[in-house]
């Protein structure tokens, strides 16, 4: 989809003509970036000037360059599939039982480290699938698939020892987001497209259209606003309940507490004085109170802590290197060297060989110097936490003198190599410190503390709600704006792609009476689904109730490709397995053209048995490079073209 905003370029454009507050819109940018980011938007953290109508850089674009394949399935030998790297039609072609589905599954695997095919099948039935994915006549099995993206070579391998299980292959690649824009289309794909659940078709095509990641950054404004939405009804209802417990009162506090139960900074403060007023001759009942208050972690959670900062120290030993920082980066101007000049003597002293084996040394110790600086890093990251659990010693302990032992052993929890022993130390003076305060506090005043103590709580928590508030007004005006655009975004992107859909399906659908009228997202939550508008002869009729499963197959190939073709993918490739199967030849024809017409802005890559979409490739004159897979015995597999 050539026209089609991307979801960043979207929603900044709509930003640029809106009228948001600055903050707002920093909060919008935020939320499409992660929770970390709303944080710090909340925080006043700025996205920087003009950032509300900056372009959003572009992904690289992926193609397929090779796939070389041993012991996997129906294939012993390693074979390689060479492909060029750019838009085109390539057809891998071979009888059934020939293992071109072996290699089609087999980039999805390297790929992704998972087969989709089996992934939803029966248990029995994707039980037998793994005990016979490695083929019987090769020990050992690997794959790799080479990418080419943005002029650079990335090498996705994943290989098996001999005994080793399917789910624990040793795997190198990149974590590409192969699900948003799945490149992968198998015969048992296509079925599900259109035979599974009404919600599955939606979630395809809202994740593929990028919906999904609005309906995230929505999600997170939500769940921080919702937080603070139970603070507030929190202070309402306590609010309630302590205007009843105070009017029972006969006190001149309780009755002048009642009048101030209201929100505002001046009230709150008052509030706060009468609650923790200090009784006549005797010690301030303020620090009393927040002396009984005191808490600390538990111990399960600074034995988590120490934990932590173990294995952090078991990791820094375990991660041993001897690179110095600026042996480090010499090394890697050798390699950047190395990339640009090739094997060849070394430069410096002439005597060294800079190649294969070179390289794999300097790579591998250059990884063992970061595994440690990282290793270093956690570390220092897991005492900095243990030490945070506890903090400074409040300001209370100072202001009682006979809290000195609960302040002293405050300090030494700063200090202690054992911590959880001190923890320990501390929290037993602490409760002793705690039991003192709280009988001091009787003694002082029986009827009035329970309550004073509560309204003290109160209004510290109703102050925050006051500071939060520009917060939460921030959350609802952003949610409510994305919510807003999500609506716009859907219909923006849901038209070209129904365009697209309608277009396909008029040539796939050579022969056939049944027109496709619209797709359209519906529902949400529970009831959400995808509505395919048909009509046969002029008549409106629902689509999947009146297509033949051959017609289903061209409704569904129709409904994946321009998933492909949509900007936010890095996808530049597609791949196809048995597309053709319950076409009749009038679609295989339409679907010759259909694929010409993918091929000229990607990379499509379709497995067929079918002999059929080859014919009608060439008759049309199609351009498109032609493998024929051919299977021998013992599982030997070549590719040869026609």
């Amino acid at each position: 989809m050539p026209a089609e905003r991307t979801l960043d370029r979207f929603v900044r454009d709509h930003l640029a003509d809106s009228d948001l507050p600055e903050a707002a819109r920093n909060l919008v940018i935020a939320a499409l970036d992660g929770d970390d980011a709303v944080e710090g938007a909340l925080g006043g953290a700025s996205t920087g000037p003009g950032a509300a109508v900056a372009a959003p850089g572009r992904s690289p674009e992926v193609y397929l360059a090779a796939v070389r394949v041993r012991g996997f399935r129906g294939i012993g030998e390693q074979v390689e599939l060479t492909l060029p790297p750019r838009p085109g039609l390539t057809l891998v072609t071979g009888r059934n039982g020939s293992a071109k589905s072996s290699i089609a599954e087999a980039v999805e695997v390297a790929l992704t480290r998972r087969n989709s095919r089996w992934a939803g099948k029966a248990d029995s039935a994707r039980k037998l699938w793994q005990a016979g994915w490695r083929n019987l006549h090769s020990p050992s099995t690997a794959i790799e698939v080479e990418t080419v993206a943005g002029g650079e070579t990335a090498v996705f391998r994943a290989s098996w020892p001999e005994g080793a299980a399917f789910k624990s292959p040793e795997w190198t690649g990149r974590d590409w987001d192969f699900e948003t824009h799945r490149p992968f289309l198998s015969y048992t794909d296509l079925g599900r497209l259109v035979d599974g659940k009404p919600a599955e078709l939606h979630d395809v095509l809202h994740r593929a259209l990028g919906l999904e990641r609005l309906d995230e950054a929505r999600a997170r404004l939500g769940a921080r606003r919702l937080e603070l939405d139970r603070v507030r009804k929190a202070v309402r209802d306590e609010k309630n309940a302590l205007g009843e417990v105070l009017r029972g009162i006969d006190d001149d506090r309780a009755r002048e507490a009642v009048g101030l139960l209201t929100p505002t900074r001046s009230a709150l403060a008052r509030l706060t004085a009468l609650a923790v007023g200090d009784a006549e001759g005797g010690l301030p009942v303020g620090a009393l109170r927040s002396l009984v208050a005191l808490s600390l972690p538990s111990a399960d959670e600074v034995a988590a802590a120490v934990a932590e900062v173990r294995a952090a120290a078991d990791a820094v030993t375990a991660a041993v290197s001897a690179l110095p920082a600026d042996l480090d980066d010499l090394l890697g101007a050798a390699l950047a060297y190395h990339d640009g000049h090739g094997d060849g003597a070394c430069p410096v002293c002439g005597g060294g060989a800079l190649d294969a084996a070179w390289r794999a040394r300097v790579e591998q110790a250059r990884r063992s110097a970061k595994a440690q600086r990282a290793a270093r890093a956690e570390h220092a990251a897991a005492v900095s936490r243990l030490r945070r659990l506890v903090g400074p010693p409040p300001a209370v302990l100072d202001a009682i003198p006979e809290a000195a032992f609960a302040r002293a052993a405050w300090a030494d929890w700063a200090d202690a190599d054992d911590a959880v022993a001190a923890h320990a130390a501390l929290e037993n003076a602490l409760a002793k410190a705690r039991e003192w305060a709280a009988a001091e506090l009787a003694s002082i005043d029986e009827v009035w503390r329970p309550t004073a103590l509560r309204l003290a709580a109160w209004a510290e928590q109703a102050g925050r709600v006051l500071d939060e508030h520009e917060r939460h007004r921030l959350l609802s005006t952003a949610e409510d704006w994305l919510k807003a655009m999500a609506g716009r975004l859907r219909d923006e992107r849901m038209r070209p792609f129904a365009e697209q859909t309608a277009r396909l399906w008029a040539i796939l659908r050579k022969d056939s009476n049944v027109s496709l009228d619209g797709v359209a997202l519906a529902g949400a939550h529970t009831r959400r689904r995808t509505d395919l508008n048909a009509s046969v002869d002029g008549a409106d009729a629902p689509a999947l109730g009146v297509l033949s499963q051959g017609e289903l197959h061209a409704l569904a190939l129709a409904l994946f490709l321009p998933r492909t073709r949509v900007d936010d993918s890095p996808f530049r490739f597609v791949l196809l397995d048995d597309p053709v199967q319950a076409l009749d030849s009038a679609k295989v024809d339409g679907l010759a053209e259909v694929l010409a017409d993918v091929a000229a802005t990607r990379q499509v890559v379709v497995f067929t048995h079918d002999d059929r979409l080859a014919r009608s490739v060439r008759a049309q004159g199609i351009p498109a490079t032609v493998w024929e897979v051919v299977r021998g015995e013992r599982s030997r597999v070549t590719l040869r073209t026609p």
